[in-house]
């Protein structure tokens, strides 16, 4: 196996481990190495993963995306199973109290999300539809 054949293959095993899925939707896969490099791109496209909601926060004000479309926005902390891979999900306030119960059950939620920009090092974005829990 060449070199090519042996990064193609180490990156597919990544790819299944990571906690993003692949099979949600019409929207595309999108790991989280790569999501680190896109999002602050001016790409509007809807993408799609898969994890745990571990906490909810008020959303900063320095959040510029969403500064203007909403005053009642929230931000949800979601993470793989380690919890080494963290993203924060912009979510409407009447949606708190759905995911603090998938918070106390520790459960798993799949969405689709676009992204919005990177915030104290850590990506934010904006939830577009909760697919399966």
């Amino acid at each position: 196996m060449n070199k090519s054949g042996i990064k193609g293959f180490v990156l597919a095993f990544f790819c299944v481990l990571l906690p993003f899925s692949a099979n949600a939707g019409s929207s595309e896969y999108l790991p989280y190495d790569q999501l680190l490099l896109k999002i602050n791109s001016s790409d509007n496209d809807v993408y799609h993963g898969k994890a745990y909601p571990v906490r909810v926060f008020n959303l900063p004000p320095a959040i510029k995306s969403c500064s203007s479309k909403d005053n009642d926005l929230k931000v949800v902390m979601m993470t793989d199973r380690q919890g080494t891979e963290q993203v924060f999900l912009v979510v409407p306030g009447k949606m708190v109290p759905f995911f603090v119960d998938k918070i106390n059950k520790n459960m798993q939620l799949e969405y689709s999300f676009k992204p919005l920009e990177m915030y104290n090092k850590f990506p934010y974005l904006q939830l577009v539809e909760v697919i399966s829990e």
